[in-house]
Formats: C-alpha cells, structure tokens, sequence
C-alpha cells in the first residue's frame, strides 16, 4: 500500500536539525503533491520568569519588546527557502511548547506526517530533559519522520 501524504507538518526552530527536517519534508511535499504546515513554537514569556532578575527595569520596558520577533525570522527565513524550492506552504507561529504545537496543527490540519528534525540528545540528556522528537513519536496523531538522529 503506497502512503498518500496531503497534509505534512514540519517543526522549524533555526537550528541544522530543523533545517534538514525542513528540507525532507519539501522533497516529500513535492514528491505527493502535498500542503506543508510549518510550524514555529516559542514558549509565552511572562514577567514571573523574569521578576528576579529584571525587576528594576520599568513597565516601558515590557511594552516595547517583542519576545516572538527572532521566532517570526525564523518561520519567515523557513518559507522563503521552500518558495526558493518551489514548495508552498503555510505558515504556523504557535506560543506553546513545540510538542503541543506541532501536535495541535496537526490535528487541526488532519496532517498525515509530521517531520522532526532531532538535536541528538545522548541517552542521559534525553532521559532529564526529554525531546520535542521523542514526543512526537509518542503522542502524534498521525505517522512521524524524525531526521538527523545520527548520534547514539
């Protein structure tokens, strides 16, 4: 039975892991014919994360900074190097953890594939901090590719 991918979610977060997870979902895309959901997490920022440090700083301060600006660059600089490939997709700028994200448009999307690139966590640091790649294989609702796993 040949796989039919029409709808295809990929993780993108700047790093080489994301950009090769970007590229394998592009050259499947193309291959099906297929609607690519980039997705892009970052994590809402609230001021209790900061009081300790930041305290002196004054409310101007927190009005005038944009904490998603470098994760926006990021999806932006991911579509524009799938339109130089000739791949369209649809951009996901998502404030939740990258798991719940991805997860999420997913569903939303009816999504066949979700692709993932992986850091290459060794097994400790896996076990302490966990991984966006080893969620997805978990908890997806659909298949789920993860690239660059070459460590061990």
């Amino acid at each position: 039975m040949t796989e039919r991918y029409s709808n295809i979610v990929v993780g993108v977060d700047g790093s080489a892991g994301a950009r090769e997870a970007l590229d394998a979902a592009a050259d499947i895309a193309g291959a099906f014919g297929s609607t690519l959901h980039v997705v892009m997490a970052t994590h809402k920022i609230s001021p209790s994360e900061y009081r300790h440090a930041l305290a002196k700083l004054p409310e101007e301060f927190w009005n005038a900074i944009d904490f998603h600006a470098d994760a926006s660059c990021i999806l932006d600089e991911a579509i524009t190097r799938l339109e130089e490939r000739g791949v369209w997709a649809k951009p996901h700028l998502c404030v939740e953890h990258p798991a719940e994200a991805l997860i999420g448009v997913a569903e939303r999307e009816e999504a066949d594939l979700i692709v993932v690139g992986s850091r290459g966590l060794g097994i400790a640091q896996r076990a302490f901090l966990g991984s966006v790649s080893s969620k997805m294989a978990h908890r997806a609702p659909c298949a789920v590719l993860i690239t660059g796993s070459r460590q061990c």
